[in-house]
């Protein structure tokens, strides 16, 4: 099956953007910055970053403000988050024919539109709701009450818990267990073996990596990124385009401002409420304060 390809038009119009130049430039793929194709998509944060480039070796360019005359360009606020949605328009997911398997098992007072797929093996338990174009792969099971919206993405093995909320276009890989009454928002990813627990939020574009865990009542806000192994305790809440680097810790109750970073092993364990701060340590503290501390304790060792 050949990729879909959009033209500038079509692609600003299904992502709700503005957009300069040709309209009828064909974008075929994406591409990075480093290596662009005429016939493909790009993004940079700011006009700046085009230097170098000329206008004819890329097809368009997701971008901050315009970048002159010649560009092909589509403008948002949120160039990186923009591009993400755009690999999925331009690289779709493989997904199965509609229709429910011999095989699942789905309570009689499940809703299942005519165009999602249920496969083998599945348990659809009462009054849920599956929208159109979800694909559940084989031997998911969704408690009572749960919702699935369109477009979404079930490996084998995801357990949603009973009254769960998944936003559309979610992808949940296999292994994946959502607690009763949390909610997800739209295009969440969550890798293997990632727990979420009960009422928990996670909001918008949120990306969690394999073996994250997210606590009970915890919220992660819109676009932040929890990377393997890192963990989100009970009642935690993280502000938008956080990050949490492998095995980085927020402690149960702690609040971090929106942009924070938490390097690796980082023990937040306090509420920080700067935006945009880095953390490292155990405790965290501020990252160039646990730079220098190393340094000289690498020194004194050495010593």
């Amino acid at each position: 099956m050949s990729r879909p390809s959009y033209t500038v038009r079509q692609l600003a119009d299904a992502l709700s953007l503005s957009w300069e130049g040709n309209p009828d430039q064909l974008l075929t793929g994406a591409c990075p910055l480093e290596t662009p194709r005429p016939d493909s998509l790009t993004f940079c944060e700011k006009p700046s970053a085009l230097r170098g480039l000329q206008s004819s070796q890329v097809g368009a360019v997701l971008v901050s403000s315009s970048p002159g005359e010649g560009w092909n360009a589509l403008l948002t606020p949120e160039p990186r988050v923009a591009f993400a949605a755009a690999l999925a328009l331009l690289y779709p997911s493989r997904t199965r024919p509609p229709g429910i398997h011999p095989l699942a098992v789905v309570h009689p007072s499940a809703r299942v539109h005519a165009e999602a797929s249920v496969g083998p093996f599945c348990l659809l338990e009462a009054e849920v709701e599956v929208a159109a174009g979800a694909t559940l792969l084989a031997q998911v099971r969704l408690g009572q009450g749960a919702r699935v919206a369109e477009g979404c993405l079930l490996h084998p093995h995801v357990t949603v818990g009973a009254g769960a909320s998944l936003g559309a276009e979610c992808v949940l890989e296999p292994h994946v267990s959502v607690g009763r009454a949390a909610t997800l928002g739209r295009r969440v990813y969550a890798g293997s073996r990632v727990l979420l627990g009960a009422g928990c939020q996670v909001d918008d574009g949120c990306k969690m990596d394999n073996l994250v865990r997210v606590g009970e009542g915890a919220r992660v806000g819109r676009n932040t990124l929890l990377i393997s192994q890192s963990m989100v305790h009970d009642g935690a809440s993280l502000g938008i385009y956080c990050l949490l680097a492998a095995q980085a810790v927020v402690d149960a109750g702690v609040s971090l401002a929106d942009k924070v970073q938490a390097g690796g092993r980082t023990w937040a364990n306090a509420d920080v409420s700067t935006p945009a701060v880095a953390l490292a340590g155990e405790p965290a503290v501020d990252y160039a304060l646990e730079m220098k501390s190393r340094a000289v304790r690498a020194r004194l060792v050495r010593r």
